[in-house]
């Protein structure tokens, strides 16, 4: 598995490995950042639901003596999908909404007077839609308001929608513009790359060449500059001992040669022996 691993990492590349990198990074913080953007989208959805339907309750307990003004407030609203009913002390329903004409109580909420309290039921209304129930204790009763949280639902769903769309669109930009930006920067690499591969005992001088930015891969390469300086050098001296040796060789040999006859191709030495 590791050299499974290791092959997999050198095929890819820096580039290829940093843009998945900066991907996998995005990706993530991404998402953590989307579930709480979601969160906090639902969270703020809803309290607004709720001072909505609070308001309306509001509403209802300043029209409880007005019969004219409470049939008109307790009316259901296209736009918010409101549901209202009034209890009586003993928890009966005085008056309520169209759509909860006939219906029991839709919460079992039964507040102080003065006090709000909420909860979320599935109601009977349309289809068993769920809605954020507000009750508000009267001294005569309840007043208890349903509020649809399709409101909430469509945000939500329109939150998720768009980062379902927007989060991989970023990953992937972010990917392609690392490995871009990577393959950018590593141009020098390739050019003392290249230049080291031209780089032979006969051209020992020749140099890598180094960034105008002054960066990382500049320095690297005032380095290994250095360091064909330091080899340069080293082989100019061992030519040079080679060279001093052969010399002082030449001399020992030469006298060597000097005291050898070789008449028909035979040594002095040869010639004295065939003598005796």
């Amino acid at each position: 598995m590791r050299r499974l691993a290791e092959r997999i990492r050198q095929r890819l590349g820096v580039r290829m490995r940093s843009a998945l990198a900066a991907s996998a990074v995005v990706a993530v913080a991404s998402v953590l950042t989307g579930v709480a953007f979601v969160a906090a989208a639902r969270v703020i959805l809803t309290g607004n639901v709720d001072q909505s339907a609070g308001d309306r309750a509001a509403q209802v307990a300043g029209a409880v003596d007005d019969e004219a003004a409470l049939a008109a407030v307790i009316q259901p609203s296209l736009r918010d999908r409101t549901v209202v009913q009034v209890l009586g002390p003993d928890g009966r329903v005085l008056r309520a909404s169209t759509l909860l004409a006939g219906a029991p109580p839709i919460s079992s909420l039964r507040p102080p007077a003065g006090q709000t309290r909420r909860e979320q039921r599935r109601l009977p209304v349309g289809h068993d839609e769920y809605f954020r129930i507000t009750a508000l204790g009267l001294a005569t009763g309840t007043v208890l308001v349903g509020q649809s949280i399709d409101e909430i639902d469509d945000g939500t769903e329109a939150a998720v929608g768009a980062l379902a769309v927007g989060l991989p669109l970023l990953t992937v930009i972010v990917g392609v513009a690392t490995f871009l930006f990577v393959g950018r920067s590593l141009r020098p690499v390739d050019a003392m790359r290249r230049q080291a591969e031209t780089i032979t005992g006969r051209n020992l001088h020749t140099r890598l060449p180094v960034a105008p930015a002054g960066d990382e891969i500049a320095a690297l390469a005032v380095t290994m500059n250095g360091m064909l300086d330091r080899i340069e050098a080293g082989a100019a001296a061992q030519r040079r001992f080679v060279a001093d040796a052969s010399h002082e060789l030449r001399s020992p040999l030469s006298t060597v040669l000097a005291g050898l006859d070789l008449p028909g191709g035979r040594s002095a030495c040869g010639a004295d022996a065939a003598g005796e």
